[in-house]
């Protein structure tokens, strides 16, 4: 028996006469060798799978059933048993510099999701790109993963649990829309140390960039309108789409109507617009700088299209677009960045783009 294993018995001996509980030495022998995954004190004794010394920063994944179930064998009361799981976590964090003592597989999942989820929302790529996302806040982290005990390998090998999800805004709808959603794909990987052991617990961002429908519809234009707003401002007017990508401050109220409660469109002001020069210009032609549209003026006419045509299009532009990724947007003929810009923007793909796949197009 290892001197460590003895000195965590004495603290665990130790943590339960502060509560009142008296704990023979035999009997914590026991529990901790349940803790580490063993049905007895001499099978964990036999085994050559646990490390000679515990490191820094490991965690341990408790079967709180089987625990409990060998403290009754082993004759404690109810509150004894109870108590267990949490004074098994005092011993281990006044013994070492401990990473955390995990109530069950689920409760490691939990604890490995908030890691991760804090360590995607402090990443600099996606600091970077969510700041450019006009947005009042946030709406959504997504990173799907599993995690269970029997997923990890021999003891000294490495377990690694990709991740691919998205970081979600809410859109500000007083501002141009400039895209909400930025993709992520990443990596856990953690060391199997022992049975129920686990350590070296490491996150990476492998890679981190805006949605590709989200990069289409913003055509890499800065602080410009995006084009789906410009196009349908340019409809509205009258005007030539390169001027009115110009704009920007348009003040847009949604039309709630007299009580309140409903949603009938959206008040357009372009008064406190810049520049001047195109809000004069809108002023002179139509007399006024305010205008009321409609709960759809934002969606670009896709409601035109049945489902299955306007995904047959907007596969069929991802791929192009999957395509200037792929070989560089430097690479990528500008007539044929822009027709899928404009095929977005307007939501009608078919009267932009040449034919799917099955026609051979040519771009």
């Amino acid at each position: 028996m290892s001197t460590e294993f003895s000195s965590l018995s004495h603290s665990l001996r130790l943590a339960c006469r502060a509560k009142g509980i008296d704990l023979p030495l035999g009997h914590a022998h026991q529990l901790l060798a349940t803790a580490f995954g063993y049905r007895s004190l001499a099978a964990f004794q036999a085994s050559t799978s646990e490390p000679p010394s515990l490191p820094g920063g490991a965690h341990l994944i408790l079967d709180l059933s089987a625990l409990q179930e060998r403290a009754t064998a082993l004759g404690l009361d109810t509150v004894a048993i109870a108590a267990i799981p949490q004074l098994l976590g005092t011993t281990f964090a006044s013994t070492y510099t401990w990473g955390g003592i995990h109530l069950s597989d689920m409760g490691f999942f939990d604890y490995l999701y908030d890691q991760l989820q804090s360590f995607v929302l402090n990443d600099d790529k996606v600091i970077r790109y969510t700041a450019d996302i006009y947005s009042d806040g946030l709406e959504e982290v997504y990173i799907p993963f599993e995690f269970e005990i029997s997923m990890l390998p021999e003891v000294g090998d490495i377990l690694e649990i990709p991740v691919s999800g998205h970081v979600a805004m809410r859109p500000d709808q007083d501002r141009p829309y400039r895209g909400k959603q930025v993709d992520l794909n990443a990596i856990i990987t953690m060391e199997r140390l022992g049975r129920r052991l686990v350590g070296d617990i490491g996150m990476r961002i492998k890679q981190a960039q805006p949605h590709l429908s989200d990069q289409a519809l913003e055509v890499f234009n800065g602080d410009r309108l995006s084009a789906t707003h410009a196009h349908a401002y340019a409809d509205l007017l009258g005007m030539d789409l390169s001027l009115i990508e110009q704009l920007d401050n348009i003040d847009i109220d949604e039309n709630t109507g007299n009580s309140g409660d409903g949603s009938y469109g959206y008040f357009l002001e372009f008064e406190g617009a810049g520049p001047d020069d195109i809000v004069n210009m809108i002023r002179t032609k139509h007399g006024r700088t305010l205008f009321q549209v409609g709960p759809n003026f934002f969606d670009g006419g896709a409601d035109d299209l049945d489902d299955e045509t306007h995904e047959q299009w907007t596969q069929f532009a991802l791929e192009k677009i999957r395509e200037c990724v792929r070989e560089g947007f430097e690479n990528c003929s500008a007539s044929s960045m822009e027709l899928i810009m404009v095929a977005f923007a307007t939501g009608r793909p078919d009267e932009w783009l040449p034919p799917p796949a099955s026609a051979h197009p040519a771009m």
